[in-house]
């Protein structure tokens, strides 16, 4: 049918109901993270998308992805898509930010199997003493699209330095999105449902909220991985520029456990 031709119920709707106007999303890392993480759940995917082909195409532009290999730092998001989701008391000011792309010779399909499916503790061996999750379906329908939304509540005991042991509750979402050029992509996005426990005496992690993208490329995908952090690390000597560039280390390590676990499995 010719682009300017419209079936009339359509057409009659459109009169009726006014136009109106595609979504306008952030064109920059900086801002697009937090707009993604806004947006991941909504009911009409208008805005995610938007976000998504908006986060696609920064990507692709000159030596970007070659830059977020190696990480970025990012804005805050805003209060109320916070406050939305899990309220701490406290100003997103107060968030440390970090963004990283990790570049997978697998499917977004199968990035999901590692990611939603198998056991953490096996493909994350250095990150977790104890893992468990709880599902609101079975998540083997996912990484087919059998399924395109499910949710999870998680359970964690990790170490920092090998010394400082933080155990963690988290509320897990995952879910698929067809974007008319993208094809499927993965949003994953996850929140402390309260403050961590710190195992260290005036060391406070109050927020956490976690963002991945996986977005199909050719035979591959890549992984585009967000970190905010309200944390309080007493008298520990930490500026805030040692906790985004351990927060970057976090997730290119994320990506390279993703992918070894992958080849062997």
């Amino acid at each position: 049918m010719p682009a300017m031709v419209r079936p009339l119920p359509l057409l009659v709707a459109a009169l009726v109901g006014g136009c109106k106007a595609p979504p306008e999303a952030p064109t920059q890392l900086e801002e697009l993270c937090g707009y993604v993480f806004e947006h991941a759940w909504d009911e009409d995917t208008e805005e995610l998308e938007a976000g998504l082909g908006n986060l696609e195409a920064w990507l692709a532009t000159g030596s970007n992805m070659e830059s977020t290999l190696e990480g970025y730092q990012i804005t805050a998001m805003t209060q109320a898509s916070v406050d939305d989701i899990y309220s701490s008391g406290r100003s997103v000011d107060t968030l440390v930010g970090a963004a990283v792309a990790a570049e997978h010779s697998f499917s977004a399909g199968e990035v999901s199997r590692a990611i939603v499916v198998e056991d953490q503790m096996e493909v994350f061996p250095k990150n977790y003493n104890e893992y468990s999750r709880e599902y609101s379906d079975d998540p083997e329908c996912f990484p087919g699209i059998d399924c395109v939304e499910l949710t999870a509540s998680s359970e964690s005991q990790s170490s920092w330095a090998g010394i400082i042991k933080v155990w963690s509750e988290n509320f897990i979402q995952f879910r698929w999105v067809e974007h008319e050029e993208l094809g499927w992509v993965m949003v994953h996005r996850s929140w402390l449902t309260e403050p961590a426990e710190v195992s260290l005496d005036g060391v406070e992690v109050y927020a956490q909220y976690f963002l991945a993208v996986t977005l199909p490329e050719g035979s591959g995908s890549t992984r585009l991985m967000a970190t905010w952090i309200d944390s309080d690390y007493g008298a520990l000597p930490v500026s805030e520029d040692f906790a985004k560039s351990q927060i970057v280390k976090s997730m290119q390590k994320q990506g390279e456990d993703v992918e070894e676990f992958l080849l062997e499995n």
